[in-house]
């Protein structure tokens, strides 16, 4: 593949062949010329004249003067030699050919700073209202598969392709310059008036959505996501390098949390959060080695029978210096790293090791709903990680129900789609969390084939005073109920809300009203005593009957 913009004249290949000719013919020379230079320091040796020795002197020292240059030479050589290697590993593993018209970091480097230095020096003699700022913008595009696509050396390099495809097709005509780093992150330089800055994010945005639907529409290529990050090279603090530096630092910045065509722009303040983060990382890691994390159930009930059927899994951090602390406090900051997939997998394997401990001393069996994250949902590792742990703890797939939300289910409907059908074929239920809160379409609900849908807290709260919401969730009730599947209302506080939920036709309920989120132990103790089920004294097991199952 060539372009016309920034094309090699030559193949990689083509040019190391001959800059190893040259330094070959460069070495002979340089050989041929101190082999005569010994000849005449030899014969300087001799008894010969004085004019005749200061003669051959002065011969011996432009002939070593010249041997030094030719030296200097061949150094020079070697070093674009190295280069050369280095930009052909660069192009073979990001591309899979040598060929290809895109420039290096280094390459981008040198150009984008040549093009910034002649921006400032016209800008010096502008009007300051005509004056034009200068932006690296980093472009990470990954596979939303949670596939490291470099495992597939061909899909990679089919995937950077087609990007390069993009670029040239998008700004091959224009003043925009740009290139790819090792990291398989492109790299673009943009030129814009002061108070453009709205439509170059717009114009990146728009890049981005139609580059993923084309990939979409492609079908040998696997969907993506396309992020940015941008930095302004600020005159005259910023240089090139650290202009890129800046933007990479954006892309990377809270990436696992951001959606496709998200445009991020460089600021101090993401350095100071970056380091909190970081510390916050390694507090985490030894928070589940020393299990600092415990587990809250807050139990559901079964509007139809009268019984509290299932929980849900509740994470809470018992810190050794600032006592219990709510998710909200460390779950957003983990969930942009790798930390939150740790915590959802010590998650599901303590209420593995609680259910399993609660079957064998006969308690009632519970199904258990667990959360997982966007970036646990995205991890190839996460089915077999399923199995693993429900064969180490000998614990059924139907005593769980897995959580998913609705702004996670909306990002790639055919993704979520395929994974929730194999998840569901493990035997596990599924189940669509905080629905109403302005993601999810009907086409979604009905493309995804979810077990239960949870209606979120906030078209609960003004249920009581509100006809209106009443009106909506009873809708919703019946329209989630005609695609077959269970609804529960979560949040739910008082005993009036229950009344009005129980006779719109809910099939379960959560919330402080019945329960509050409890420690292992005392959800026992609830469970076998509480003022909410009729029972007889000398009941001690029930039948197991899961409503989201009928």
């Amino acid at each position: 593949m060539r372009f016309r913009k920034n094309r090699f004249t030559s193949t990689i290949e083509g040019k190391k062949k001959a800059n190893d000719i040259v330094m070959i013919v460069l070495g002979t020379l340089v050989l041929g010329i101190l082999v005569a230079e010994v000849i005449a320091l030899i014969a300087a040796f001799t008894n010969e004249g004085a004019s005749k020795s200061a003669m051959r002197a002065l011969w011996i020292g432009l002939g070593l003067f010249v041997s030094l240059l030719l030296i200097g030479l061949i150094f020079l050589l070697w070093a674009y030699r190295v280069r050369l290697n280095r930009k052909y590993r660069w192009a073979t593993s990001l591309f899979g050919t040598e060929d290809v018209g895109i420039l290096d970091e280094t390459g981008f480097a040198l150009q984008a700073g040549k093009r910034l230095l002649a921006l400032r020096k016209i800008d010096a003699k502008r009007p300051f209202h005509r004056r034009k700022s200068a932006f690296v913008v980093s472009m990470g595009v990954r596979s939303v598969r949670g596939i490291d696509v470099s495992a597939s050396s061909s899909s990679l390099h089919a995937m950077n392709l087609a990007i390069c495809e993009a670029l040239e097709h998008a700004y091959g005509q224009s003043d925009v310059l740009f290139g790819a780093t090792e990291r398989g992150n492109f790299l673009l330089y943009i030129e814009i008036e002061e108070d453009r800055a709205t439509d170059m994010k717009e114009a990146l945005t728009r890049f981005a959505d139609e580059t993923v639907e084309s990939f979409d529409a492609r079908g040998d290529l696997p969907p993506i996501s396309v992020l940015f990050g941008a930095a302004e090279a600020i005159f005259p603090r910023d240089d090139i390098e650290s202009t890129i530096a800046h933007a990479d630092f954006a892309l990377a910045h809270n990436a696992g949390n951001r959606l496709s065509g998200d445009f991020q722009v460089y600021d101090a303040q993401m350095v100071k959060e970056e380091a909190g983060r970081r510390s916050l990382d390694e507090e985490v890691g030894r928070a589940i080695e020393n299990e600092e994390f415990q587990i809250y159930y807050q139990a559901k009930w079964d509007v139809k029978n009268a019984r509290f059927y299932g929980a849900e899994a509740l994470i809470r951090w018992k810190h050794p210096t600032r006592g219990i602390l709510p998710p909200t406090s460390f779950i957003p900051y983990c969930e942009s790293s790798s930390k939150i997939v740790e915590i959802d997998h010590y998650v599901f394997d303590r209420v593995c090791r609680d259910l399993a401990k609660w079957n064998q001393e006969g308690k009632r069996k519970v199904v258990v709903s667990v959360n997982l994250s966007r970036r646990t949902v995205y991890d190839p590792n996460l089915l077999p990680f399923l199995e693993e742990t429900l064969a180490k703890y000998r614990v059924s797939p139907s005593q769980f129900e897995i959580e998913l939300t609705e702004s996670l289910a909306a990002q790639n409907v055919v993704f979520i789609s395929a994974i929730i059908r194999r998840i569901r074929a493990l035997g596990f239920t599924t189940s669509m969390d905080d629905f109403g809160v302005g993601y999810s379409s009907l086409s979604s609900l009905k493309n995804i084939p979810f077990n239960v849908l949870k209606i979120d807290k906030s078209f609960i709260d003004d249920i009581e005073i509100d006809a209106r919401s009443a009106s909506m969730v009873r809708s919703i009730i019946d329209l989630v109920h005609a695609l077959g599947m269970h609804v529960i209302a979560e949040g739910v506080e008082t005993h009036r809300q229950v009344e009005i939920l129980s006779s719109l036709g809910l099939d379960a309920i959560q919330g402080y009203y019945y329960c509050r989120p409890l420690e292992a132990m005392r959800f026992e103790q609830f469970l076998d005593n509480n003022i909410f089920e009729p029972r007889k004294k000398a009941e001690k097991k029930e039948t197991y009957n899961d409503p989201t199952r009928r």
